[in-house]
C-alpha cells in the first residue's frame, strides 16, 4: 500500500531457498501518469556476498577489539611526529593514564620516560637502530611517580605523510 499510495519502499530481506539462504535489497518505486499511481517497478538486487562479508568483517573487529582489550600489555600506535594515536585502556591499569589523557597530551607517555632511557628509546622510535621490528625495555613514570619497566615490542612500523607510525604492545 505504500507504493500505491505514491512512495518508494525499500528493504532488505532475507529467503531460505531450502539449501541456502540468500540476501536481497528490494525497492518498489511508484510510476506515475498525470500524477496518479498506476503501478511500481520493481529491483531486486542479491546482496548475500555483501552480507555475508559484513558479517564477517564485524567478527573480525570484535574478536580484534576482545585481544586488544584482554591483552596483559599495552596496545598502542604512536606517530613520531603525532605522539599518541592509539592505546588500549591497560594504560590506566599500569600507568595510570586514562585514554582522554593521551588525547589531550599524546606526548604524556614519551614525556613520562626515564631521562637516561629516554635517548635510546628516541633512537630507536626513529628507527636509527631499526629496520621494521624492534623489542626495547625501558622504564616510565606512573601518574603516582613510581617508575616501571616496560619492555615495548614493536608489532609493525610504517612511513605515513612523512611520520613513522610504530604499532606495538607493552609488557
Amino acid at each position: 500500500s505504500q507504493v500505491l499510495d505514491g512512495e518508494l519502499y525499500r528493504g532488505d530481506f532475507k529467503w531460505d531457498f531450502g539449501d541456502e539462504i540468500r540476501h536481497f535489497d528490494i525497492s518498489f518505486n511508484p510510476i506515475r501518469i498525470d500524477g496518479s499511481v498506476i503501478g511500481y517497478s520493481e529491483v531486486c538486487v542479491d546482496i548475500t556476498e555483501r552480507t555475508l562479508t559484513e558479517k564477517e568483517l564485524k567478527e573480525s573487529k570484535q574478536k580484534y577489539k576482545r585481544l586488544v582489550e584482554r591483552s596483559p600489555g599495552i596496545t598502542y600506535i604512536y606517530g613520531t611526529k603525532s605522539g599518541s594515536l592509539f592505546c588500549s585502556k591497560r594504560v590506566k591499569d599500569v600507568l595510570g593514564l586514562t585514554t582522554d589523557q593521551l588525547k589531550h597530551d599524546p606526548f604524556i607517555w614519551t614525556n613520562s620516560i626515564h631521562p637516561d632511557d629516554l635517548p635510546r628509546v628516541r633512537k630507536v622510535f626513529e628507527g636509527r637502530e631499526t629496520d621494521d621490528t624492534f623489542d626495547i625495555e625501558y622504564r616510565v613514570k606512573d601518574v603516582n611517580g613510581i617508575w616501571h619497566w616496560l619492555r615495548d615490542f614493536c608489532i609493525s612500523i610504517k612511513e605515513e605523510n612523512d611520520e613513522r607510525i610504530i604499532e606495538g604492545l607493552a609488557i
